[in-house]
């Protein structure tokens, strides 16, 4: 039988998503994050060069971004307050950072 490498892996915080990174990019990665030129971890690093590269093809080919999380404590359909988590987003969303917060 063969083992599915993945079930080994943490499970993602709440808000955010895993991916497998080929070995050289998640190396080149870890070069840059360790030469000190402004990013303080390979995450934080991937998350960056994605989301550009999101704002490229979107541009490009004039597919709309995704909406933004509305501020907390706003419902996102009504504009109002809300009573807790907007319905639109209820695994806290994806807005900035990806942590939901």
């Amino acid at each position: 039988m063969v083992s599915d490498v993945r079930t080994s892996m943490p499970e993602p915080s709440k808000g955010w998503k895993s991916a497998l990174v080929r070995k050289e990019l998640a190396e080149r990665a870890k070069r840059i994050v360790e030469a000190g030129v402004g990013y303080r971890s390979f995450s934080e690093l991937l998350n960056d060069a994605l989301r550009r590269r999101l704002e490229e093809l979107e541009a490009l080919y004039g597919l709309a971004k995704a909406p933004a999380r509305p501020p907390a404590g706003v419902d996102a359909e009504r504009g109002g307050p809300t009573g807790g988590m907007s319905p639109a987003f209820p695994e806290g969303g994806e807005g900035r950072g990806g942590r939901g917060g």
